[in-house]
């Protein structure tokens, strides 16, 4: 593993832990009113991250379809008005490109970790990459496109940039767990402030 991820993860560990803790990914996807609220939240995430992320450069790495229309796909299938749905404000300032690059350690390592819920969509509801889960399928990072991620963070957010990208990256963790609590989501029991 690269000492720039190992680093991010590292600095991390902890609120993405808490983060896990606080979510119960069986019982939030066993119904169909819990799976939409699960997305509402994360598409409420992604437009503030993406809003940050549009600035970055990121040489070498594939464009992916951009996550926030993937979830408002998923969520029109589910009946919802995606421009109804409240966006997260709670995200630390980013200000420079390491900041940046903790940002984007956080969504594409997590779109990663998508890929299993989707299995656990596809199981328990029904949905599928082609219809109301966009998200896990199609917006879930590949193991090549993470490959391609930790290269462009290796090159990228190392050296002076590698403390802001720790910091913004544990702080966008932090952020989600709080998210996903005020949005109903998380077990209010497991979010550490």
């Amino acid at each position: 593993m690269s000492a720039v991820i190992m680093a991010l993860r590292s600095a991390t560990q902890d609120a993405h832990g808490a983060l896990d803790a606080s979510l119960d990914p069986e019982a939030l996807l066993a119904t169909r009113e819990g799976y939409a609220r699960f997305l509402a939240a994360l598409y409420g995430f992604h437009v503030a991250v993406e809003e940050e992320l549009g600035e970055l450069t990121l040489p070498g790495l594939a464009d992916a379809p951009a996550r926030t229309s993937l979830l408002a796909a998923d969520l029109t299938v589910l009946g919802a008005d995606p421009e109804a749905i409240p966006v997260m404000e709670h995200l630390a300032a980013v200000t420079d490109d390491g900041a940046r690059h903790g940002l984007l350690y956080v969504v594409e390592g997590s779109a990663l970790g998508g890929t299993v819920l989707g299995r656990i969509v596809q199981r328990t509801l029904g949905y599928g990459p082609d219809h109301g889960a966009a998200f896990f399928g199609a917006g879930a990072a590949t193991p090549g496109r993470w490959r391609q991620v930790k290269d462009l963070l290796e090159r990228e957010a190392g050296g002076p940039r590698l403390a802001p990208a720790q910091r913004a990256a544990a702080d966008a963790f932090a952020a989600l767990a709080r998210w996903m609590q005020t949005s109903g989501v998380a077990r209010t029991d497991a979010v550490a402030e």
